[in-house]
């Protein structure tokens, strides 16, 4: 399995190239910024991005899609329907401080379930996971978990943004999240990775059963 992780921004966001080792072809996860970083691994890796997947429409996240889109036009932008209007509303890019910004416009709106092809046999699942953003998704594939701002190692995701809600990411964590068995690697749209086993065992967001 292909697999970096680079962090982007002055935010510290978790972009990741996933795909198959000897593919051509990778999906890009959230590529918040520094476009040019980027593409650098991507070039000196022989990587061609087929897929960018964003998981969720937090400007952190999407800020070099406009960019990655412009040098690979075939890629695929996916995002969860649910957050396409957040998305194109500018309201959260000045409240994060990005101010103006160009972007591309959705190629593919997700919902729950939907199974993305990748080329070498690789497959990626995304799960519908609200509460930091109505559309928040995570995204699986081969005992990883990519999740966004949705699961932490060792907290959730903020509510406290526009279209935020504490209850639904509560019920994402526990109800979906949690679902998955104990080997899966966690990797978050910030901080450092984790597992289903450390989370579910040490993290206060989760529900002991």
């Amino acid at each position: 399995m292909y697999l970096k992780r680079i962090q982007v921004g002055f935010l510290q966001e978790n972009c990741y190239l996933v795909g198959a080792e000897y593919a051509m072809f990778c999906a890009v996860i959230d590529p918040g910024d520094e476009f040019e970083k980027i593409d650098k691994i991507l070039t000196d890796d022989c990587k061609t991005p087929s897929l960018i997947l964003l998981t969720h429409a937090h400007p952190d996240h999407y800020g070099a899609v406009f960019e990655l889109k412009q040098k690979y036009p075939e890629a695929r932008i996916c995002m969860h329907k649910d957050d396409i209007d957040l998305y194109a509303d500018p309201t959260m890019r000045r409240l994060l401080g990005y101010g103006e910004m160009k972007i591309q416009p959705v190629d593919q709106k997700l919902e729950d379930g939907d199974v993305l092809g990748l080329g070498g046999g690789i497959q990626i699942t995304a799960r519908h996971t609200p509460g930091h953003t109505p559309g928040g998704v995570c995204f699986s594939t081969y005992g990883l978990l990519f999740t966004g701002d949705t699961l932490f190692r060792g907290s959730i995701g903020r509510t406290d943004y526009i279209g935020g809600n504490y209850d639904e990411i509560i019920k994402s964590v526990n109800d979906v999240i949690m679902g998955y068995p104990d080997e899966i690697i966690v990797y978050p749209g910030h901080g450092p990775s984790s597992s289903i086993q450390i989370e579910r065992s040490s993290n206060p967001f989760v529900i002991k059963q």
